[in-house]
This record gives C-alpha cells, sequence and structure tokens, in this order.
C-alpha cells in the first residue's frame, strides 16, 4: 500500500512536483504542483481560498427588504449572546437596526444593535431601547465591524475592534420569534440602508481577545477570516457559532451581480438559512471583487528612487511594505542609496538560503552591522508583508504582522547608530545591490517617521488592499501604494509613483531605460 509522507510544516517539504503529503501544523493533505504548494480537497482537486466577493445591499424603504430566520431554537438565546457584523451605512438618518433577534410581541426584541443617526446602539425588550454608545460619528459610504456582546443586565458594543463600554439592559427570556438581518420584526421604519457582510451570532460572550482576532483578520478593506475557524479566536468558540450569514460567499449561494437574495445560506452548519422578507422586496447581491496594482521589478537596473525630509531616519522610524519575489543573495526589499562619501545605508534583504536579514553601515570607516533572523524565511510565490521597526535604538522586524526573533550577528554598537541620509539624499526602493536585485512585485510601500506599535504593524499586515492614511488612519512620510494613484495599465513602464501620503515625495524611475512595470492581479476586499 502507498503511503504519504508527513511533516510539520511544508517549509520543509522536498519541492518535487507530484509530492504529496501530510501537514500536522495544518491537519491538511498538501502537494507540490512545481511551482507552489496546494491543499487539497477530498476530492483531490485544490482547496478554494476563503474569500470575500459579495455583500447584501438593503434598500431602508421597502417594508419587506429584510433577511430573516424564523423560529430557530438555536437562536432563542436566554444567556449570553454575542452578535458580529460588518455595514456600510448609505443613510444615518433615524434608526437603521443592522441585526435583531426579535419577540413575537408588539414592539417586542431580544436583542439587536444598529444605528440610531450616526451612533451605534442596543436595544433589548423591557428596558434599553436605543442605547447610543459614546465615539466618533458614523459616516456613509465606510465599512465599520462592530460586535455587541450581551451577557447579565448588559450590552457592550465594539466598533473596529475599540471597546465603547457598556450599557444596563434587560436580558430577561421572551417568547422569541424571529431573526432580521436589514432591520427589526415589529417596525418597518428601522429597516437598514445600505450594506451588510459575514453577520454571526455566538450563543456565548466573546472575549475582547476574540474581538481583536476577528478585526484584525478582517481589517478595513481587508479579507474576512473564516468564523468557523476555531484559530479565529482566543478560545475555541465553534460549538458556540449559531448562525454565519456570508451574504453571497458560501457556495450554495449562488450569488450573481444586482441579483436578487432569496436565501443565505447559515455557515456556521446548524441550518439556519436567512431567507427573504417577501418575494417583491429581495436585498440584492453586490459585488464586492476589486483589483489592486503592484510594481515589478526584473531584478536587474530598475527601481525607484525618492527624496525624504531631513531626519526621517535619525530617531525612531517605520519601514514596510508587500514583496512577492524569488529575492536572491543581496536583493533588497528595502535600500538605502548608498553614499560612498559617507559610506551610509541600509538594507532588509534576503539571503541565498531564503533568510531574512538586516544590514546597516554608519560610515566609511565603520564596520557593516547585521542582523539576521532566526530561520525565518520569507516565500517566493506568495506575498509576504514585512516591517521594519527602530524605537529608541531597540530594533523589530516583523513578516506578515508576527514579529521576529534577530540575533546579533555583529557589533554591539548598531544600537546606538544613525543612519539618517539627510536632506537630498536618495533612497532606493527595491534596488538592485551589486549584480543581484530584486525580481518579483512589490506593493504598499511606506515610511513612517515614528515607531509604529505591534497592533498597527498587524494592521498593516491585515490586508494589501488596505488604504494606510484613509482606511488605517496612519501618517507615514512617505506612501506609494504602487498604482492605485496612478492610473497604470498592465506591463505600463513605471517612470513615476504619486507619494500618497500627501507630502510631495513622489517615487521616480532610476533612468528612463530601466523602468518598473505595472502589474494588475485580482484582490478581494470588502
Amino acid at each position: 500500500m502507498a503511503t504519504i509522507d508527513t511533516i510539520a510544516d511544508r517549509s520543509t517539504g522536498s519541492a518535487i512536483t507530484g509530492k504529496a503529503y501530510f501537514e500536522t501544523s495544518t491537519n491538511k493533505f498538501i502537494v507540490y504542483n512545481g511551482t507552489a504548494w496546494i491543499e487539497l480537497d477530498s476530492d483531490g482537486t485544490g482547496a478554494v481560498p476563503f474569500e470575500n466577493r459579495w455583500g447584501a445591499s438593503f434598500d431602508g424603504v421597502s417594508a419587506g427588504d429584510y433577511l430573516a430566520v424564523s423560529a430557530a431554537s438555536d437562536l432563542s438565546i436566554s444567556g449570553d449572546c454575542s452578535i458580529s457584523a460588518w455595514f456600510n451605512p448609505s443613510s444615518v438618518t433615524s434608526y437603521n437596526y443592522i441585526f435583531s433577534l426579535s419577540d413575537s410581541r408588539s414592539g417586542g426584541t431580544d436583542r439587536a444593535f444598529g444605528l440610531y443617526g450616526t451612533q451605534m446602539v442596543a436595544n433589548t425588550y423591557g428596558s434599553g431601547y436605543n442605547l447610543p454608545f459614546t465615539h466618533t460619528a458614523i459616516a456613509t459610504g465606510t465599512w465599520y465591524h462592530a460586535v455587541v456582546v450581551f451577557t447579565s443586565g448588559k450590552a457592550r458594543m465594539y466598533l473596529n475592534g475599540a471597546d465603547l463600554g457598556t450599557k444596563s439592559v434587560s436580558t430577561n427570556s421572551i417568547s422569541y420569534t424571529q431573526t432580521v438581518i436589514g432591520g427589526m420584526l415589529y417596525n418597518n421604519a428601522y429597516r437598514f440602508k445600505g450594506l451588510i457582510e459575514d453577520v454571526a451570532v455566538f450563543d456565548a460572550a466573546l472575549s475582547a481577545a476574540d474581538i481583536t482576532k476577528i478585526y484584525n483578520g478582517t481589517a478595513p478593506n481587508g479579507k474576512p477570516t473564516d468564523l468557523t475557524d476555531a484559530a479565529s479566536y482566543d478560545t475555541d468558540r465553534t460549538s458556540n457559532l449559531k448562525g454565519y450569514w456570508r451574504m453571497g460567499d458560501d457556495s450554495s449561494d449562488s450569488a450573481t451581480s444586482g441579483g436578487s437574495i432569496a436565501t443565505i445560506t447559515d455557515s456556521s452548519g446548524n441550518g439556519n438559512d436567512a431567507t427573504q422578507g417577501t418575494a417583491s422586496q429581495q436585498p440584492t447581491f453586490k459585488a464586492l471583487a476589486q483589483s489592486t496594482t503592484s510594481v515589478s521589478f526584473d531584478g536587474s537596473n530598475d527601481y525607484l528612487q525618492l527624496n525624504i525630509p531631513a531626519g526621517t531616519l535619525s530617531a525612531d522610524f517605520t519601514m514596510a511594505g508587500w514583496v512577492k519575489a524569488p529575492l536572491t543573495q543581496d536583493g533588497p526589499v528595502f535600500y538605502n542609496n548608498y553614499n560612498t562619501a559617507s559610506g551610509v545605508g541600509w538594507r532588509l534583504w534576503k539571503d541565498n538560503a531564503g533568510k531574512l536579514n538586516l544590514w546597516a553601515s554608519q560610515n566609511a570607516s565603520n564596520y557593516h552591522h547585521a542582523f539576521t533572523s532566526n530561520l525565518v524565511v520569507v516565500p517566493d510565490s506568495e506575498w509576504t508583508h514585512l516591517a521594519l521597526v527602530r524605537s529608541s535604538g531597540d530594533y523589530k522586524v516583523y513578516k506578515n504582522g508576527a514579529e521576529i526573533t534577530l540575533t546579533l550577528d555583529e557589533h554591539t554598537g548598531f544600537l546606538s547608530d544613525s543612519y539618517d541620509l539627510g536632506a537630498g539624499n536618495v533612497i532606493g526602493l527595491f534596488e538592485p545591490h551589486a549584480s543581484n536585485g530584486m525580481s518579483g512585485y512589490a506593493d504598499e510601500a511606506a515610511i513612517f517617521n515614528s515607531a509604529l506599535s505591534a497592533s498597527d504593524v498587524s494592521s498593516l499586515a491585515a490586508s494589501r488592499g488596505a488604504h494606510i492614511v484613509n482606511d488605517l488612519s496612519l501618517s507615514p512620510v512617505v506612501y506609494y501604494r504602487m498604482g492605485e494613484d496612478d492610473s497604470l495599465t498592465e506591463g505600463a513602464s513605471v517612470s513615476q509613483i504619486t507619494d500618497a501620503s500627501g507630502n510631495g515625495n513622489h517615487a521616480t524611475q532610476s533612468t528612463a531605460a530601466n523602468q518598473p512595470t505595472a502589474s494588475i492581479d485580482p484582490i478581494i476586499y470588502i
């Protein structure tokens, strides 16, 4: 009988075309197809990754424009309860309820949350009607993630991962009748107007750590994590997930752009499918698929150069960006154009063993200093987010939002060095060094004149489609979206990349004869 080898992690497997393994760290069967590792479904085909291509659009006017689950015992929750949803309102006037577990009595609602004007509100039957929470006003046309946690006599609200505090409410048992997405059962005036996505109900109080993990996996304009996966939570909440409506992304939903929604599958596996309020007043599917542009480098002599303000790299700073490239030895990710007069330079690079390294030189007579990551490999064929942070002489490197353990190879003086090039000097992004350069792709590159926190770096790494300035509210000194602000087309030569920070520090070609090119690929974000 043939056997399949077992490995702990695919990075330790032999990359032989057709070679199959059982990976114990993920409990998945994988096979190498000649260029990448493919996860297998039971039928032997490649598994479809979790994506968010669809949302549900509600008009907020029609009495029957909502989705409902009738009298499901799983959703008749008398104890602790948590409700999670993404929403994008097109109206913030009056009441816009996102979700409710409704009671049969007139005016009755068991657990609900939504908007009252621009404020998040919670609502329960008996007491606690439309209780507002203090936060920055909700704006139209913007995606938000909200979670409300009901415990005995309390409702706690979270918005975009931030804890907004609690309100006193009545959480007595009532006669449950219906779950409503996009409004309340008893009042047609409370219908939601806008987009709703990834709604989930738990019969438990999610922890702050749970909510942070959900939000970080679904950062603004990011890809939501799979809420049926226990790895999404601080504690295994899978058994507590009683309803999960992906608004078109379950394979049973058969979503079409602008198509009416008759039924949304319950992806929790509990069979609590949501159906239309009335056949003549259905919500509609909203296609959320978009694309992103990156810049491709040939690994020879094309790169981007820029000027940044003096002092940017003399104290605390952060460099961050996305790469997808088979970087060779001395192939830099970020490179401070080496100044032969002063000897100042930086390089974050990947050696020929695939490990991530940090190199720096303070002056022409000073030794070069290096940190080497402890067996941290940057993959060749997938997007990886890298960040370098200097904070009060302490250096940290992050890969995909997680800090990497660094070991000092040379000279402790590195920790006190200053590496500011000064005004008018050029920093090269993804520049060739010697005969080895970056061959591959780069995107969303930014430099900050401050040390970003671990949570800020995690937010940067949560989505390649997120806009650092608008979506994540961070303030880089320079920021290159690699095409989104420059109307580039596939394969177009890149002579300049606009600085999306608003500071005017645009990146330009090294020479007209050696321009990188634009590459456009699909990315799903909401």
